[in-house]
């Protein structure tokens, strides 16, 4: 009776360790951009495709964060002026389409204040982060591979006004965007997790024959 409940209890073991190395796991690649930014400036790059010998790819998700410092100047205000700006971000990867000046973007920044020519407005650093943006199922069968998947991303920036005087404003600014592509994936079991869950069902099968021999 003893050694059977040992190998009831050997067989549990392997079966809950099988169990344990069939739970999700993650890969995530990251691109930072960092310089001056101007409207329609590009960001993103390309990322690799997930090996297919890992695993099962699951999800594909994709974010990007960062932060804009904006210093805005009007040379024709002579008394504080209102000004305004918004910025958009969007971009597009599989499974993430999207058409130039196309709405909706992921992040909008939207900033106004007062200006002079004297003393140029300083706004930020603003911080923006679009969460994690799930693909669509359809398409994560292109981020599977031994190559590479682009994502081409954009900003769109309107700043151009300053109400006082119809008087144009000049807008520059400092980017620190950081994309990020995760891929969540079942591993692939183990081969040392394989024999251990066959000597689970096989002890399990061993308990249950005697106990039927016993009866």
């Amino acid at each position: 009776m003893r050694k059977t409940q040992m190998l009831i209890d050997a067989a549990i073991v392997a079966l809950a360790l099988s169990a344990v190395s069939a739970k999700a796991d993650v890969i995530s690649q990251s691109n930072t951009l960092i310089g001056s930014s101007s409207e329609f400036q590009t960001f993103g790059g390309s990322f690799n495709q997930f090996d297919g010998s890992l695993g099962t790819l699951d999800t594909v998700t994709i974010g990007f964060a960062g932060q804009q410092t904006f210093t805005t100047t009007c040379a024709q205000c002579s008394s504080p002026a209102p000004y305004g700006y918004s910025v958009g971000y969007n971009f597009n990867a599989p499974g993430f389409p999207f058409t130039t000046r196309s709405l909706p973007f992921y992040v909008l920044i939207n900033e106004t204040g007062l200006v002079n020519s004297s003393t140029p407005k300083v706004d930020g650093p603003i911080s923006f982060n679009s969460g994690l943006l799930d693909a669509d199922v359809s398409a994560i069968a292109a981020y599977i591979g031994l190559g590479t998947v682009d994502v081409a991303g954009f900003m769109s920036e309107d700043s151009d006004f300053c109400s006082s005087l119809r008087a144009p404003c000049s807008l520059s600014n400092a980017l620190t965007l950081t994309t990020t592509l995760t891929y969540n994936f079942t591993p692939i079991p183990e081969p040392i997790t394989l024999t251990m869950f066959g000597v689970g069902l096989t002890g399990i099968g061993a308990a249950a024959r005697k106990r039927r021999r016993t009866a």
